[in-house]
């Protein structure tokens, strides 16, 4: 095993060990609705029956996910592969847990229906941020596709802290199908936003709260998309800029520092109990 595949079993196992570290913390904390942890929809806040309910299947299915993939880092040193078992995994589960709170809460609406008019939870629109978002994807895949030819059939994906390429992949996975389906998910999450029964970080989810969501998925397309124009500048015209590279990096994370207090801040979830 080279220095190259050892460096991904470990950020493999690193992963696995977070995701199992995330289901016992759910598992432990479903009882109660919180501001930090659990399946935050906004049906599973609707009730304390599919709160409970949720969290205790989702921590469970989260702790077995991360026992898996931990036993497929040790099989499996490609990070594009397991990366997307990964995402498929998290979106699996979560598809589950959110129709299982659905159905909860609609059928308790059936058995104890509400007296008068409940108040509906204001969302946002989210075409604005859509726009932006679409937009970019779609200029980065117009120069996908002009640099297409330009583009060896293998590709370098990652590099290391050196700015040297430390991992490779096949074109049309490395450039195209990866990141697509990487910037899809961003794009996705921004518009079911618009619903907040179903993206809802905490129980008092602001208006606010939810366009600072469609805000920081905005930046995480931009950073995304930026990540595949420079791969596609690296591999089809060789342009490479170490400083570039690591200045992009380090202000990508902040700003989604600030953007996670923002959306904390905005959720009341920094906010100090009464």
């Amino acid at each position: 095993m080279d220095g190259i595949e050892i460096m991904n079993m470990m950020f493999e196992m690193f992963l696995a060990v977070t995701m199992f570290i995330a289901g016992l913390l759910t598992y432990l904390f479903r009882n109660e609705p919180n501001k930090a942890i659990g399946f935050r929809f906004g049906y599973t806040f609707a009730s304390k029956e599919a709160w409970v309910k949720v969290n205790t299947f989702g921590g469970k299915a989260f702790i077995a996910f991360g026992i898996l993939l931990f036993i497929l880092s040790l099989k499996i040193h490609n990070i594009l592969i397991f990366t997307i078992i990964a995402v498929a995994g998290i979106l699996l589960i979560t598809a589950v847990g959110y129709k299982m709170a659905k159905e909860i809460v609609e059928k308790e609406s059936i058995i104890e229906p509400a007296i008068g008019e409940p108040k509906p939870i204001e969302g946002i629109d989210v075409k604005p941020y859509l726009l932006i978002q679409i937009s970019i994807l779609a200029l980065s895949l117009g120069f996908l596709a002009f640099s297409w030819n330009k583009l060896p059939d293998t590709v370098a994906i990652h590099f290391n802290i050196a700015g040297e390429p430390d991992n490779f992949a096949q074109k049309t996975l490395g450039v195209f199908l990866f990141p697509l389906a990487m910037s899809l998910l961003p794009i996705a999450l921004t518009y079911l936003a618009k619903d907040p029964m179903i993206i809802r970080v905490a129980p008092k989810t602001s208006k606010k709260a939810l366009k600072v969501f469609a805000e920081m998925m905005t930046l995480v397309e931009v950073m995304l998309v930026w990540a595949n124009v420079y791969i596609i500048l690296y591999n089809a015209y060789g342009f490479h800029s170490n400083t570039l590279l690591s200045t992009t990096i380090f202000s990508g994370i902040a700003l989604l520092f600030i953007e996670t207090f923002r959306l904390l801040l905005a959720a009341g979830t920094l906010e100090q109990e009464k």
